[in-house]
């Protein structure tokens, strides 16, 4: 359930990061999160994790470049419903 509901932000934050790499990204944060059942917050924490260890191995620099966005968010949680 959890996977469903947060797939697609997940691999759009991704995507804006890693590009190509986004599926494989989301695929492991999900992994991640499945064997240590964490929350959705500690799974975006995970999600960073992930990301800074892929951008160090690939690139040597400690954080992916990200694209401008004027908003300043990659991704909106979506609406609690009532």
């Amino acid at each position: 359930m959890i996977y469903d509901r947060h797939v697609g932000e997940l691999f759009l934050w991704a995507r804006s990061r890693v590009g190509n790499h986004a599926a494989d990204l989301t695929a492991e944060v999900f992994a991640r999160a499945w064997l240590q059942r964490r929350s959705f917050r500690e799974l975006i924490q995970q999600a960073r994790g992930v990301l800074e260890e892929s951008t160090l191995k690939i690139t040597g620099l400690p954080e992916a470049p990200r694209p401008h966005r004027p908003s300043g968010r990659v991704w909106q949680r979506p609406a609690q419903s009532a």
